[in-house]
């Protein structure tokens, strides 16, 4: 332990510890149970950085393993991991400047005082989620605000460069 409560493996790469609630996260991550207080590694700092350990990932079962599978299910499943690692690294890329966009997009969208963007990710996500769901409900209630059908052309079309760019590229 380093003194602050890290794992001694967490402790000798210099990863900063921050408190946490959960232990099942930790005891597959280290193995067994810690001596002291539950932590996680909030963020891994130099390189690689993240989004480099899922292009890495996703290079490895597209380049290496995906061509030796020859059983149809397992391929199929591989595919979808690989899907899945493309779109959370696009996620990676241009996540937190989309749903700023999205955000400030929202509150024009329904008249929310133009205060400053939340400074986490997680809050401006959850401050979005409360206005889509506002928006949603004006739009079932018949009073969709002018510009409506332009801000969700352009959120949708976001979504679908995340989740399938090659859809975008082909109908966009």
């Amino acid at each position: 332990m380093c003194g602050q409560g890290c794992p001694p493996r967490a402790a000798s790469r210099g990863l900063a510890p921050q408190t946490c609630s959960s232990r099942s996260a930790l005891l597959r991550v280290w193995g067994a149970p810690p001596a002291g207080p539950v932590v996680h590694i909030e963020a891994m700092q130099d390189r690689p950085t993240t989004r480099e350990l899922v292009e890495a990932a996703r290079e490895l079962f597209e380049r290496e393993l995906l061509p030796t599978i020859s059983d149809p299910r397992l391929r199929f499943r591989t595919l979808v991991a690989l899907n899945a690692l493309g779109m959370a690294e696009r996620e990676m890329f241009a996540g937190d400047v989309f749903v700023d966009e999205e955000l400030k997009g929202l509150r024009a969208l329904l008249g929310v005082s133009e205060g400053p963007l939340p400074e986490s990710r997680s809050a401006t996500e959850a401050e979005a989620w409360a206005h889509r769901k506002e928006l949603a409900t004006k739009i079932r209630e018949g009073k969709a605000p002018e510009g409506t059908g332009p801000f969700l052309r352009s959120s949708v079309g976001y979504k679908l460069s995340i989740s399938n760019p090659r859809f975008v590229a082909r109908y966009g």
